[in-house]
């Protein structure tokens, strides 16, 4: 993302996808929902970015929640 390497969640068939909060060159939004868990507790997020990603060649926007880094890592590495 904006030519640096960027880790990131995109699950075309989830509600959302998850963006860590040291990216660089994020510009964060005001959240528009309240997200919860599966365990249905609510799941505290700083906002969202609308990033433009180039994935095998097709351009599209895609919407992410910004997650904290330590939580986000934790999952994905």
């Amino acid at each position: 993302m904006n030519k640096e390497k960027a880790i990131f969640l995109v699950d075309t068939d989830a509600e959302v996808s998850l963006i860590s909060s040291s990216t660089p060159g994020l510009v964060i939004n005001e959240s528009r929902g309240s997200p919860v868990s599966i365990t249905h507790q609510p799941i505290t997020v700083p906002g969202e970015v609308e990033v433009r990603l180039e994935l095998g060649g097709a351009q599209t926007k895609w919407n992410f929640l910004v997650v904290d880094d330590h939580r986000f890592r934790s999952r994905f590495h």
